[in-house]
């Protein structure tokens, strides 16, 4: 089984273009990644991405995770 992927992925592409180094955690970093995440709840929101919208998403069951 792969391992499970952290929650909030931010990379530096320019630096890092493998993705190797995870700079979600890193304070420094904190306003783009706050940034980015209102930027994509904002777009998700207008779209009526059902993972924002249904209280209880189907997207976030089985068939379509791996909890049953």
């Amino acid at each position: 089984m792969a391992p499970r992927r952290p929650e909030e992925e931010l990379y530096d592409l320019e630096t890092d273009p493998h993705e190797v180094n995870n700079l979600a955690g890193d304070p420094a970093h904190a306003r783009t990644l706050r940034d980015l995440s209102h930027r994509l709840m904002t777009v998700l929101t207008e779209q009526q991405d059902p993972r924002v919208t249904e209280p209880h998403c189907r997207y976030e069951r089985a068939p379509y995770t791996d909890e049953y």
